[in-house]
């Protein structure tokens, strides 16, 4: 925490990352070293279509969001931190 919050202001989604790096860089590391871990897809290509569609559709709905919060005009007198 003392490394993400330096000036006193949280920032959750630096810390999330921060508390699940250490179940991805081990579940990666088991996987190249051939420790039983596996990639799992669905045969089926409608599911896989409908996971990227539904991460596409996510990630088209954050761009949306960060344009119209872009676009707003910050009132005078208050700086953008």
């Amino acid at each position: 925490m003392l490394s993400v919050s330096g000036n006193g202001h949280r920032d959750y989604w630096q810390t999330f990352r921060l508390y699940w790096m250490p179940f991805a860089v081990s579940s990666f590391a088991a996987l190249i070293k051939n420790q039983g871990y596996y990639v799992i897809f669905s045969p089926k290509g409608s599911e896989v279509f409908m996971a990227l569609a539904t991460c596409t559709a996510f990630l088209i709905m954050v761009t949306i969001v960060k344009w119209i919060y872009a676009k707003r005009e910050v009132p005078q007198g208050i700086k953008d931190h």
